[in-house]
């Protein structure tokens, strides 16, 4: 009895502030739930007080609306229950506080939220009107493409068929329309390996043929382009190229043809001409032939040449020898002259090892008879002995060889060459000659050689 009477004397004497310590901490903990439930709801920069900007996400102003009312909620439950002596303190002061200016700003959040929503609302209202009246002007622009589709594929339909309607009317003339399609324009080509024929039977037939194609061009007008790719250079794919083709009827035509021919004989033999003289400028070529020598040293005979060469071509289509044919030629003879003057001045006749007396005097006596007024300078040949060889003459052929009755040495020649002026020419030119004879016959002049290197007149 002794010993309990001292345990709750012992226990009766402790210190007070131990109970009221555990107390005080419940009434914190009371304000902490406050502190926490005010700490938790943060003011959106986009909230100023009575408008929710339209910009703002609409998560994060639910989210606002909701926290900011969780907290007047959680003072409002929590608040009551807190001791009143703590109330009085500092820390729950300063959340009355908090919380007077907390209500009426919750209150204006929440007014400014609905009026958020509404106009989140209307604004998504007005998006789905757009959305559905663009997709209204989008399906009405597919359907009007649609039917444009529709109409471009039967007009298109229609004017191929239209286009091979057309085309089976001229296909007996096709060949014609190949043959002078060069003539007619010459950035067309032929389908085929056609070309024009200079004959009368079938100028004749052109002719004919252009005259039926005009008649088919008047009666039915080619129809417009069907849109499909067509080769450019393709007269036989183009029916209004065809049609202007054939408007100009056949004779002007031929007479095209017969230009283009002559055109390009000329053009052919101009190219071979420059190659051979530029050649020569080169000095890959050390001789030079009569024709070439005529051009540099007798102009105007070279010139009325060449006219009377070219003449019947053009007279033909009644037209004259045009004026720039031989331009090119006329444009590099200068050149030429002036590579010839320098051989003229460097290069010297090369002594002849032989001489042969009796073929000397042939060449002397017939050199007047082939060059007009030349002057011999020099001579001498190559080789003394005559160089035979054998005449063969065919007498039949079997399946396996060909006979021939051989006449052995029969024929012998030799070759020399002479330094000579040409008349009307400044300059010296060395020229290879070749005598022949049948065994030891008489010497004949077999060739003068037609050009002539030239030299130094010494």
């Amino acid at each position: 009895m002794c010993r309990l009477l001292f345990f709750l004397a012992f226990i009766a004497g402790l210190p007070a502030p131990a109970r009221a310590d555990y107390f005080t901490d419940q009434q914190n903990e009371l304000l902490r739930q406050i502190e926490h439930a005010f700490n938790a709801y943060v003011r959106g920069t986009w909230f100023d007080g009575t408008k929710i900007a339209a910009e703002a996400p609409s998560a994060n102003v639910s989210s606002s609306v909701r926290k900011c009312n969780d907290a007047v909620a959680k003072f409002d439950q929590v608040f009551p229950t807190v001791d009143a002596k703590i109330r009085a303190g500092d820390r729950a002061r300063k959340l009355q506080q908090r919380y007077t200016e907390l209500v009426p700003h919750c209150r204006a959040l929440k007014s400014a939220a609905e009026a958020y929503a509404r106009e989140a609302q209307a604004r998504a209202a007005r998006a789905e009107a757009d959305r559905q009246a663009a997709a209204a002007a989008t399906k009405a622009e597919a359907d009007k493409a649609a039917a444009k589709t529709d109409a471009d594929r039967k007009a298109l339909g229609e004017r191929r068929a239209a286009i091979g309607e057309w085309f089976r009317k001229i296909e007996p003339y096709t060949a014609t329309i190949q043959a002078l399609t060069t003539s007619y324009d010459p950035k067309f080509r032929p389908r085929a390996q056609t070309s024009y024929t200079d004959s009368p039977q079938l100028i004749a037939k052109y002719k004919a043929d252009i005259a039926e194609v005009h008649k088919v061009c008047v009666a039915t007008p080619p129809p417009p382009p069907s849109g499909d790719h067509v080769e450019p250079h393709d007269l036989l794919a183009q029916p209004i190229e065809i049609c202007k083709m054939a408007a100009l009827g056949g004779d002007a035509l031929v007479k095209r043809a017969k230009r283009r021919i002559a055109i390009n004989v000329a053009d052919l033999n101009t190219k071979r001409l420059l190659r051979d003289i530029q050649s020569i400028i080169d000095g890959q070529e050390p001789a030079v032939n009569d024709d070439i020598q005529k051009l540099v040293f007798d102009y105007d005979a070279w010139l009325a040449g060449m006219v009377a060469f070219y003449k019947p071509k053009f007279d033909e289509i009644d037209e004259t020898v045009p004026a720039d044919l031989f331009a090119a030629v006329v444009a590099i003879a200068p050149t030429l002259r002036a590579k010839i003057d320098e051989h003229a001045r460097t290069r010297t006749f090369p002594a002849q090892p032989f001489r042969d007396a009796q073929v000397e005097a042939l060449v002397k006596k017939k050199l007047p008879g082939t060059f007009k007024g030349a002057k011999l300078v020099k001579i001498g040949l190559s080789y003394s002995a005559w160089q035979a060889f054998d005449e063969r003459t065919w007498v039949k052929s079997d399946a396996n060889y060909d006979y021939y009755r051989v006449n052995q040495g029969k024929n012998r020649y030799k070759r020399g060459w002479i330094l000579v002026q040409l008349a009307g020419h400044p300059h010296c030119q060395a020229r290879e000659f070749i005598v022949r004879r049948v065994k030891n016959g008489p010497i004949e002049i077999d060739s003068f050689d037609g050009g002539g290197t030239f030299m130094k007149c010494e």
